[in-house]
């Protein structure tokens, strides 16, 4: 499995793989059932795997499906 890790630099916040320490491609922002997730690819690593994310933090980001 993909691990991650993020933090700031500057003004932008960075998201980076815990192996190889190059930029991960985010993609895919949904929400599966009640939880938001995100797919992370690092191309250098040639991994991909789903994140959820945490609901009540990420609530107001994540854009609900139209009904």
């Amino acid at each position: 499995m993909l691990e991650l890790i993020g933090g700031t630099r500057a003004d932008y916040f960075h998201v980076e793989c815990v192996k190889c320490h190059g930029a991960v491609e985010l993609s895919d922002l949904r929400w599966v059932g009640g939880v938001p997730q995100l797919k992370a690819t690092c191309a250098e690593c040639r991994e991909t795997s789903d994140f959820k994310l945490h609901p009540t933090t990420w609530k107001n980001v994540v854009p609900l499906r139209a009904t």
